[in-house]
């Protein structure tokens, strides 16, 4: 299972990093698990969340609109992302705060969920690594 979490409304919201997710996606990286960042943002923006705030020490990649050339809710944003991860669709579990980007998500085939809180998205996470 590949664990994808958007950054805007989800690691980083209200003006700062959700600290609580952070100290969840560090727990699965360090249980082996590949975790990593999708967002509808610019290249820049990108070099910025990822080195100057530190997302590089929580997730293993970071994908943005900006790279990609397309943005979600966009079909072609999920199917690029897969392919760069290279794996199957149904393996990566999504966390976003978009209804339209989790439906968008989920019509590609990826198990997403709409983000509301870190304890929810926790056990959801849990729920998924007790099937495996």
């Amino acid at each position: 299972m590949i664990y994808l979490f958007d950054v805007y409304g989800v690691v980083y919201e209200n003006g700062g990093l959700n600290k609580g997710l952070l100290a969840a996606m560090q727990d699965l990286r360090a249980g082996g698990a590949h975790v990593a960042l999708a967002s509808n943002m610019a290249s820049a923006q990108r070099v910025l969340f990822w080195n100057a705030l530190g997302l590089k020490g929580y997730a293993d990649e970071i994908f943005c609109s900006g790279d990609l050339e397309v943005a979600k809710p966009d079909a072609l944003f999920y199917s690029r992302v897969a392919a760069k991860l290279n794996t199957e669709p149904e393996t990566i579990l999504f966390f976003d705060d978009s209804a339209a980007n989790v439906d968008a998500a989920k019509a590609c085939g990826w198990q997403a969920f709409l983000y509301t809180d870190v304890p929810s998205t926790l056990e959801i996470i849990n729920k998924f690594r007790e099937l495996r």
